[in-house]
């Protein structure tokens, strides 16, 4: 059987199209025989965009996406993020996941509750603040509004693409 080429948030793997299928929670067989495909992964829903023989994957979260890169690699060290507008500020917070590694020592202080928050000058809050802790209060009381898709970086390429260094 041929292998189809996946992208994963922006991490490339390669796998059969039933290998693929297998994994998933749903899906509709008919819409899967199309160029463009809902699926269901993990309690979370994604699109398949297929474009010049790659199964370009968006959508979903960053629990359920960390979830399915870890079926395709379980070594690899990757940062998975996704935007977030929070209340009524100008604060962004960026839910953010450490696959494999941990979160670079310089950046500690920036980062708590799996979140990177900036404030309305686009730069990093640090953790112990009480803006920090009010964004995100705010965030886990579901005070938020999404802003991009879960995206997914090598650790070694992370932090010059990160969302909040764009």
């Amino acid at each position: 059987m041929k292998n189809i080429n996946l992208n994963l948030f922006g991490i490339k793997f390669s796998d059969t199209k039933d290998g693929f299928l297998k994994k998933l929670d749903y899906y509709n067989e008919e819409e899967a025989k199309t160029d463009n495909f809902l699926f269901d992964y993990a309690d979370s829903s994604y699109t398949v965009q297929i474009e010049d023989d790659e199964w370009l994957i968006y959508g979903g979260g960053i629990d359920s996406a960390a979830q399915l890169i870890r079926e395709y690699d379980s070594n690899g060290n990757y940062v998975l993020e996704q935007k977030w507008f929070v209340g009524n500020d100008s604060a962004d917070a960026f839910e953010t996941c450490f696959l494999n590694c941990e979160c670079p020592d310089h950046l500690k202080k920036y980062y708590k509750d799996e979140l990177f928050i900036t404030g309305s000058d686009n730069k990093l809050v640090e953790a112990s603040s009480d803006y920090f802790r009010e964004i995100s209060e705010a965030f886990h009381d579901g005070e938020i509004e999404v802003d991009s898709d879960a995206e997914a970086i090598k650790l070694s390429n992370w932090e010059e693409n990160t969302y909040w260094s764009k």
